[in-house]
């Protein structure tokens, strides 16, 4: 749907409105930025798979981590009558803060600094519900989808051999806290953006999430530089035993399955490949 100026001064207490789309990929809702004389916000229109009843717990996540003291998250605008969204024709909107400023660079600094956000995020106590992103929920659905891939039986082959993550011990978790989802302001803040995951789920889908897809190059190559620092920053500020380790290279696994179709396909999976030829080489990065 088209959201319009009038759209949101009906809903919200905004004035003097001007609306920008913003085309985004991968798995996602529709988003833009909202301007206006109180200020600028982002809008979302939340995924078709979000329930209204899961999408309003989700958001009082913002109001939740706030709370805690969470540094790293921007505010929810709620509406003139106190609703965390406004349901219109079955699209659910709802407006956060707008953070100005940019994606951070893919240094090891910016990793140290991730990987203290992953960790202090884990260590929040009393986090009210569990993320609905579930890999047993969800790799049903990838190995249908496998079916078209050209290499789909060896595709297959490493959904299957996924293990079941639910016996870990359970965390807040994102999802994908990587540079794509942080905006880093002039000042150097660091804000991270889309939490429609937001949940209890095991650590090790925050910490796999970035292990194929962002440390190992389309050209093979690992970054070592970075990924050292990511996890190194991220253990010292949370403690996980080995055996819990070993599976942030299962769910990068599955991560890195589950992005195979954004972007170039091929190259994604000569990725997933060289990964599972080279487990040994890539647990290194975080297992010492």
């Amino acid at each position: 749907m088209d959201i319009t100026d009038t759209l949101i001064e009906e809903h919200w207490p905004l004035t003097d409105i001007s609306i920008k789309t913003i085309s985004t990929q991968g798995l996602g809702g529709s988003v833009g930025i909202v301007e206006s004389r109180e200020g600028k916000y982002t809008y979302k229109i939340s995924g078709s798979w979000k329930t209204a009843k899961k999408l309003d717990r989700d958001l009082s996540a913002y109001e939740f981590l706030n709370n805690k003291n969470f540094p790293y998250i921007s505010r929810l605008l709620k509406t003139k009558t106190g609703e965390r969204f406004v349901e219109i024709e079955n699209n659910l909107i709802y407006l956060i803060e707008y953070i100005d400023g940019s994606h951070p660079d893919l240094t090891a600094q910016t990793y140290t600094e991730l990987g203290k956000i992953v960790a202090d995020l884990h260590s929040i106590e009393d986090f009210p519900f569990e993320t609905d992103y579930k890999p047993a929920d969800v790799i049903p659905s990838l190995i249908q989808n496998a079916a078209k891939y050209a290499f789909k039986d060896d595709c297959i082959s490493i959904l299957k051999s996924i293990p079941d993550f639910t016996q870990l011990p359970i965390v807040p978790i994102h999802t994908e806290i990587t540079p794509g989802n942080v905006i880093q302001s002039s000042n150097g803040r660091i804000t991270v953006i889309d939490w429609d995951e937001v949940g209890l789920g095991p650590a090790v889908l925050d910490l796999g999430v970035g292990l194929i897809n962002h440390f190992i190059t389309e050209d093979l190559e690992i970054l070592e530089d970075n990924a050292t620092a990511y996890y190194r920053s991220y253990f010292s500020q949370r403690e996980m035993n080995d055996l819990e380790k070993k599976y942030i290279y299962d769910a990068s696994l599955f991560w890195a399955c589950c992005w195979v179709p954004y972007g170039d396909t091929n190259k994604r999976w000569e990725r997933i490949k060289w990964a599972v030829e080279n487990r040994n080489k890539i647990e290194c990065l975080y297992l010492h």
